[in-house]
């Protein structure tokens, strides 16, 4: 199915959804809906069952993420078109994740075969609009790195662990106004999101959070060369990590932990 211009499927932006969600009080959508399609001309084909999940997931009137997901498409295709990420449509559906997991991207194909599926935690649906659509456009950039940032390699380095988020993420990210690191823990935004919701009138702080103290630079592999801040310290039993200096004794063995660099230099 070509989904290129005049031939994405229609959009009602104006329906009336849920009072708890109330995303959609603005004189701006309207504008959005007609401008947001000629845009799009250069925006990769997708597949047809992700139109079709969609279609399926706007019409069911007896599941309690209706109005939600129509919502969370909406917002899909104006995070797309402000910060021009031109993505195949992705499927958005909701479960019960780990209470660690705010949100997932499944990349490559799901369990059911589809691509470019984002998966919001059902723990954390009551949260304030704002952070539930901050959530939904780290998964988007999650995507975004999948189409256009360097491949990953198949023997990944030591830090890399399936919780990393590369520089290539982190700077895409900032650049569309939402913090995060390497860990991908949710740090907050800037004014540039802020700003972007306020235009559609969404009550959001001006910023939230502060960021990242690891330096983000371009590295040509994506990768986090930076050695960790984490100093290690050792009694005569075990090991601890810790980003500040330390004045401990260990329970077990009753050992004062000393910074383990300084141990080795002294030998």
């Amino acid at each position: 199915m070509n989904t290129k211009g005049k031939n994405l499927p229609p959009m009602d932006l104006t329906e009336k959804v849920k009072p708890d969600v109330g995303f959609f009080n603005s004189n701006n959508i309207d504008t959005f809906k007609e401008s947001h399609i000629a845009k799009y001309a250069g925006r990769p084909d997708g597949e047809a069952i992700n139109l079709l999940l969609r279609d399926h997931e706007e019409a069911i009137g007896d599941w309690q993420h209706q109005g939600l997901v129509k919502d969370l498409y909406v917002w899909t295709e104006i995070f797309q078109f402000e910060f021009k990420l031109k993505l195949p449509h992705p499927v958005v559906g909701f479960e019960k994740l780990r209470c660690t997991t705010l949100a997932n991207y499944q990349r490559g194909r799901s369990g059911m075969g589809t691509k470019y599926t984002i998966i919001l935690n059902n723990l954390f649906l009551k949260d304030p609009v704002y952070r539930i659509l901050r959530r939904l456009l780290h998964e988007l950039i999650h995507c975004f790195e999948e189409l256009y940032g360097l491949p990953r390699q198949k023997k990944k380095k030591k830090h890399e662990r399936s919780w990393y988020h590369s520089k290539f993420f982190i700077n895409k990210a900032a650049e569309c106004g939402i913090l995060t690191n390497s860990h991908g823990y949710d740090l907050g935004h800037t004014v540039i999101f802020s700003t972007l919701l306020h235009k559609y009138d969404i009550e959001a702080p001006e910023a939230e959070g502060k960021p990242c103290d690891e330096p983000i630079t371009n590295d040509s592999d994506g990768s986090n060369n930076k050695s960790s801040t984490l100093q290690k310290w050792r009694c005569k039993c075990t090991n601890i990590w810790a980003a500040v200096e330390i004045d401990a004794y260990c329970l077990k063995c009753g050992e004062k932990f000393l910074e383990a660099d300084k141990i080795r230099r002294r030998k």
